[in-house]
């Protein structure tokens, strides 16, 4: 007697083997012509085509980078002529040393930026686009150096209008000393005492400076008292004695001796004369010197302050 249920159950694991195998055959057959299809395109006539779509591109790139190598390269041996040409322009007009710096380092950043232009437009890229950033950018920095932008402004006044140059011994903006150096954005002065100062151009180029030494020569004005009871005219003879025997004093103008006013105590007697700008500290210690030892040997009394003291 068959046994149905039985028979069922062998004939249905039959089916699935017989399924199983079937689906391992396709997922083979779909494999192997996979790698089939990998092998044909690795197959030389396919690379070589590859390689020759390829090789437009790839030369084109070359030859782009090619170029803009040798517009840089062009660019900075033609900026290098053009600086030093523009260098021993400069030297000839005798320019401040600051100024010349200046000029040639504006100059060399302006034609670096026409460089960075064109080699912008090799690129493709549009130079309205690149004029656009760079004007951003330059904003953003005019904002965040506002102080600086004011101290090189001034720097610019200071150097193209030349109210001093180096080594002039000026006074203003509550420093006094010689110019040691002129910036674009300080000047650094020394003072008497040996003194390092740094001042901002701006502060320079609002405040009254006077340059003491902007001419060669310079008036030397002493005034002095002599008591009422002193002889008038022998205190001027003196005066006009001492400054006739310093060769260092000019004899042109004429030196002046006169009476300059009078106060409750004094005679102001007043002198003029005329020397040497860069003796003139010299020549004025000298002159005051000479006129207490001539007083004194000719009997002329200087007025001062004294209290007279009694023991009884």
């Amino acid at each position: 007697m068959i046994n149905i249920p039985h028979l069922m159950q062998h004939l249905s694991n039959a089916g699935f083997t017989c399924f199983q195998a079937a689906g391992s055959e396709t997922i083979a057959t779909d494999v192997q012509e996979a790698v089939n299809k990998d092998l044909e395109k690795m197959q030389p006539d396919v690379v070589a085509d590859t390689l020759k779509n390829m090789t437009p591109v790839f030369l084109g790139f070359l030859y782009q980078l090619l170029v803009i190598i040798i517009i840089a390269l062009a660019g900075k041996k033609l900026i290098s002529i053009l600086c030093s040409m523009l260098k021993h322009s400069l030297n000839r007009l005798n320019m401040e040393e600051g100024a010349k710096k200046f000029i040639i380092s504006l100059v060399k950043a302006l034609l670096h930026l026409v460089v960075v232009f064109i080699i912008a437009e090799r690129l493709g890229i549009s130079s309205s686009s690149l004029a656009a950033i760079l004007g951003s950018a330059g904003i953003a920095i005019g904002l965040a150096l506002q102080g600086s932008l004011s101290n090189f402004a001034g720097g610019m006044v200071v150097l193209f209008m030349k109210p001093f140059k180096v080594g002039d011994y000026i006074s203003g903006a509550g420093v006094e000393g010689s110019v040691s150096m002129i910036g674009i954005i300080y000047t650094t002065i020394i003072t008497a005492d040996n003194k390092k100062i740094t001042v901002p151009n701006a502060s320079l180029s609002n405040a009254v400076v006077t340059n003491i030494t902007a001419f060669d020569r310079r008036r030397l004005d002493i005034s002095i008292g002599i008591s009422y009871e002193s002889d008038l005219q022998t205190a001027k003879n003196c005066i006009k004695d001492i400054y006739a025997n310093d060769k260092r004093i000019y004899n042109e103008p004429e030196v002046l001796v006169f009476v300059e006013s009078f106060e409750s105590s004094c005679i102001m007697l007043g002198s003029r004369a005329w020397c040497q700008t860069s003796e003139y500290l010299e020549v004025r210690w000298h002159i005051l010197e000479q006129i207490k030892n001539k007083f004194d040997e000719n009997g002329i009394e200087i007025p001062y302050n004294k209290i007279d003291v009694k023991v009884i």
